[in-house]
């Protein structure tokens, strides 16, 4: 009896709609939008589960967002079906990569992210050389990461989360997104449960 007593003490309660433990419920700041642009997120399995992780918010203020799970191009082979060369662009500082802020990108609708620590990140690229055929892009002037639950591997590293705002808040610059809004609240929700827990 004392066992199963525990066991219940033990079981976290989780919201039904944005997933979240009970006690951080993020349900009552999240505002969903839309924007004209298709979002597309390539996410590392490791980050699937793990309760730090951007990209989860993103989908829930966006719906649109396609979050595609998986490492190499086998994983992604339903994705790789449906881009198009001469609309799509992927977010990524590889060596061919060009500063974002230079360019105006008339013809891209679709904007593809790596969702994953740096190092799998770069192996994600490595393992789809699909990616490499698409214009790739990186950040020359980013706004200050503000992700204090997870280390930068340095300076001008954002989370998904914030690329994607960046990039969106970029190409549409009269929509004012929340993403931001809820982003900060997620971190304080976070710290204040676990103020010590951090890779």
């Amino acid at each position: 009896m004392l066992v199963s007593s525990l066991l219940i003490t033990l079981v976290r309660e989780y919201c039904q709609n944005c997933h979240y433990p009970i006690k951080t419920c993020l349900c009552e700041h999240i505002q969903p939008f839309e924007v004209p642009q298709k979002l597309v997120v390539l996410q590392h399995p490791s980050e699937t589960n793990n309760a730090k992780n951007s990209a989860r918010l993103v989908k829930l203020c966006l719906p649109q967002t396609e979050i595609y799970v998986g490492e190499n191009e086998g994983d992604f082979a339903d994705i790789i079906q449906q881009v198009d060369t001469a609309h799509c662009a992927v977010l990524f500082p590889s060596r061919g990569s060009k500063a974002i802020e230079k360019h105006i990108l008339k013809r891209i609708d679709t904007f593809i992210f790596i969702d994953a620590t740096w190092r799998k990140a770069l192996k994600v690229w490595c393992l789809n050389p699909w990616l490499h055929q698409l214009p790739a892009f990186h950040f020359e002037s980013p706004p200050a990461g503000q992700y204090p639950i997870r280390k930068a591997p340095q300076p001008g590293y954002l989370s998904t989360l914030e690329a994607i705002n960046y990039i969106i808040s970029r190409e549409n610059p009269e929509l004012k997104t929340p993403l931001i809004r809820v982003f900060h609240y997620f971190n304080q929700q976070f710290l204040s449960f676990r103020p010590d827990n951090q890779d």
